[in-house]
């Protein structure tokens, strides 16, 4: 835990330039959606059948962390996003966000489906364009349901008794 606030200080030491705050928005974007892009993948590829972890032996290799982890990326994405100037990069980050979070439901970690579905809603609330921001979030989650199987609802369906699970 020391190692980790000591990290977190030479961090917020070493950014204090509007380049470097990208370049550290940019290395985690590139680390965690490494991960994002190659679940979603998977995710797709597979139909959803099987459970998505992150890297053994880190701090995301548990589905619920690596669900969390790739949530709370998918706003940085986006202001990389919305700050870049090619066209074409700006496409590959829309991809990276699009796949991270078909690698949160690819989880199975209903936490993740939380944050997911609230950080859709945020989305939608601060688009300038709400009626484009609407169709795209709700074609995007269309499509994620006709990808997931069955096991995923029952999954999410335990929301409710979550108490009794262990992994709660």
């Amino acid at each position: 835990t020391l190692k980790s606030f000591f990290l977190a200080l030479v961090i917020l030491a070493l950014v204090n330039s509007r380049t470097r705050l990208h370049s550290l928005v940019g290395v985690i974007t590139i680390s965690l959606g490494y991960y994002g892009v190659k679940g979603g993948a998977f995710m797709v590829a597979t139909g959803g059948a099987y459970t998505i972890f992150g890297p053994e032996d880190s701090m995301i290799a548990d589905n619920n962390h690596l669900a969390t982890a790739l949530v709370l990326m998918l706003p940085l994405v986006n202001y990389l996003r919305m700050e870049t100037e090619k066209r074409w990069i700006r496409w590959m980050l829309l991809g990276v966000m699009v796949l991270s979070g078909f690698a949160v439901l690819g989880s199975y970690s209903r936490g993740g489906f939380l944050a997911l579905a609230g950080l859709s809603f945020l989305f939608w609330w601060r688009s300038k364009s709400k009626v484009v921001s609407l169709v795209f979030v709700i074609a995007l989650g269309s499509m994620a349901a006709a990808f997931m199987p069955d096991k995923f609802f029952d999954r999410l369906n335990t929301i409710e008794t979550a108490a009794e699970d262990s992994s709660f």
